[in-house]
């Protein structure tokens, strides 16, 4: 007997090789993930023996489920686990997909306290985590502030700034700059380093354009 799409996703994530693991988290199966294999997912990156690609990846394909109430109380926990990250201390790829599922299957009321926990981290990069959420919610504005930020309230190294800079380059455009501009220059507010470079590089990918 043939087996179901729904059956051979389960028995991937059970047996959990990373290439096939690879090629489901690269697949088109928002639709087919049921609560069956979010559960599984939950089981095996709670194991032990679990390596970090593993981990990574089974955090890559929960990603693309419904919410899943384990998966997210883990997250929220990883979460926990954070609060005396230095600035530069490194986050991992598994680290960066359990913040992105709490930021992105959390209820709109508990975003809030997620985001002001993350945004208390001395770690640039978790706190830019929290700007690319607002950049794929497609909220420029709160994407720019805690870019600014980052930018004046921590140090960053070469990785970081980056990406920071290549994020300001996809949202660059001229009515983003002359909002910058009636709220920052031409209202008279103190003018930050951070404001300065956001202005600088938006200038910068509007003249390339």
């Amino acid at each position: 007997m043939k087996k179901s799409i729904n059956s051979k996703i389960l028995d991937i994530i059970k047996k959990g090789g990373i290439i096939e693991l690879e090629d489901l988290s690269r697949s088109s199966n928002e639709k087919t993930l049921e609560d069956e294999h979010l559960n599984e997912i939950f089981k095996q990156i709670n194991q032990k023996n679990t390596s970090a690609r593993k981990k990574e990846i089974l955090w890559l394909i929960a990603l693309k489920g419904n919410k899943n109430s384990e998966l997210l109380k883990l997250a929220k926990k990883e979460i926990q686990s954070i609060k005396n990250f230095e600035e530069y201390s490194t986050v991992s790829h598994s680290l960066n997909y359990a913040i992105c599922y709490a930021l992105f299957k959390s209820e709109n009321n508990d975003i809030k306290s997620i985001e002001n926990e993350l945004l208390k981290n001395k770690s640039g990069e978790i706190r830019l985590l929290v700007a690319e959420f607002y950049l794929h919610k497609k909220q420029i504005e709160n994407t720019i502030e805690i870019i600014i930020k980052i930018l004046d309230e921590t140090n960053i190294d070469h990785n970081v700034a980056n990406a920071i800079d290549m994020d300001i380059e996809k949202i660059a455009n001229i009515e983003i700059l002359k909002k910058m501009k009636d709220k920052y220059i031409n209202n008279k507010s103190a003018i930050t380093n951070g404001i300065k470079h956001v202005i600088s590089v938006i200038e910068t990918a509007i003249s390339k354009k």
